[in-house]
């Protein structure tokens, strides 16, 4: 397009963020959601900000990189406490001599 509003139209179709992103973000939560799939949406996304330290209008004005940086520290310490258990099931089946009994 040419003319005097070519400017405001070549902004208006292109994103000035990263497309990419939606698709990333969604996933993490997605996976979080999964982890309580009778929680609404509002909630999960209440219960995020609370966990992140956000309040009041926070959550309105935090940048999408700081949300799914957030998920993914959500998805790291899920990954710790599920290793933390799986030792802590291993060393009882060393302690009562069971170790590779349940394959």
């Amino acid at each position: 397009m040419t003319g005097p509003y070519s400017d405001a139209f070549e902004n208006f179709t292109h994103s000035k963020r990263e497309l990419a992103r939606i698709d990333r973000i969604l996933k993490l939560l997605r996976e979080e959601w999964y982890k309580d799939p009778d929680m609404r949406l509002g909630q999960l996304v209440s219960n995020l900000a609370a966990s992140a330290g956000w309040t009041g209008d926070d959550v309105f004005y935090v940048e999408d990189d700081l949300i799914e940086e957030e998920l993914k520290a959500r998805r790291r310490l899920d990954d710790q406490i599920r290793a933390l258990e799986l030792g802590d099931k291993i060393a009882k089946q060393v302690e009562d001599g069971t170790l590779g009994e349940d394959v």
